[in-house]
C-alpha cells in the first residue's frame, strides 16, 4: 500500500508525539522537506493524503500552503489522467474537494480540520437541518489569484482565528470562515 517513508508519517492520531520522536519542530520539518524533495508523496494513495498538512503542527503553516498548491498543480488537471490513481470510491476526489475548500481532517474523528489556502473564492456548505441547526457554513476568500497562495489572515464570524485548524463544532454552528491570501508567507498560524 505504501513505503516506509509514507508510513513514518502515518501517525495522524498523535502528531505532537511524532514531532517529538523526529527531533522536535526543526527535525520534523527537515524530514518532511526531505520526504517531498525525494518524491515520496503519492497523491494517488490514501496513506499519504494527510502529510502536506503536517507542517501546520510544526509551526510552519506556509509550507502546508505551498505543498498543497504544488499538489494541485502537479497531480490534478482536466485532461486524461487528471485525477491521480483510481479514485478509490471517491477518496481522491474528496481530498481535492476538501483541499480546495482549505480544509483537511488529518485525524478523521478528532473533530479538527487543518486549514490551508482555498482554491475557491466562495463556497457554501448547506448543513442538513435534521442533524445541524447552523443552516450554512460559508468559506470566503479575499485575494484569490494564481500567485496568492499564502494565508495572510483567517477570521471566523469576524473574530480573528490564529490557529491552523477549525473544529467540526464550529462548522456545524454555521457562519463564515474568511481567508485573506497574499503572495508571500505571513505570520498567520505561527505559534497558533
Amino acid at each position: 500500500e505504501a513505503n516506509a517513508w509514507i508510513f513514518t508519517f502515518f501517525v495522524p492520531h498523535d502528531v505532537p508525539a511524532l514531532i517529538e520522536l523526529l527531533g522536535g519542530d526543526e527535525g520534523f520539518v527537515a524530514k518532511l522537506d526531505q520526504f517531498f524533495a525525494d518524491g515520496h508523496f503519492d497523491p494517488s494513495n490514501e496513506p499519504s493524503f494527510h502529510i502536506p498538512w503536517l507542517y501546520n503542527y510544526a509551526g510552519v503553516p506556509h509550507k502546508t500552503q505551498e505543498r498543497v498548491r504544488q499538489i494541485f498543480s502537479s497531480a490534478f488537471h482536466t485532461g486524461p489522467g487528471g485525477l491521480p490513481g483510481n479514485d478509490d470510491a471517491g477518496a481522491t476526489s474528496a481530498w481535492y474537494v476538501l483541499a480546495a475548500l482549505g480544509l483537511y481532517p488529518v485525524a478523521p474523528g478528532s473533530g479538527m480540520l487543518q486549514l490551508s489556502s482555498p482554491l475557491v473564492e466562495r463556497a457554501t456548505i448547506h448543513l442538513h437541518p435534521s442533524f445541524y441547526g447552523g443552516g450554512t457554513f460559508v468559506i470566503e476568500v479575499e485575494g484569490q489569484a494564481p500567485d496568492n497562495h499564502y494565508i495572510q489572515s483567517v477570521s471566523l464570524d469576524g473574530a480573528a482565528l490564529q490557529r491552523t485548524y477549525i473544529t467540526h463544532e464550529e462548522i456545524v454552528r454555521g457562519g463564515t470562515l474568511y481567508f485573506v491570501l497574499g503572495p508571500e508567507p505571513s505570520s498567520w498560524g505561527v505559534g497558533g
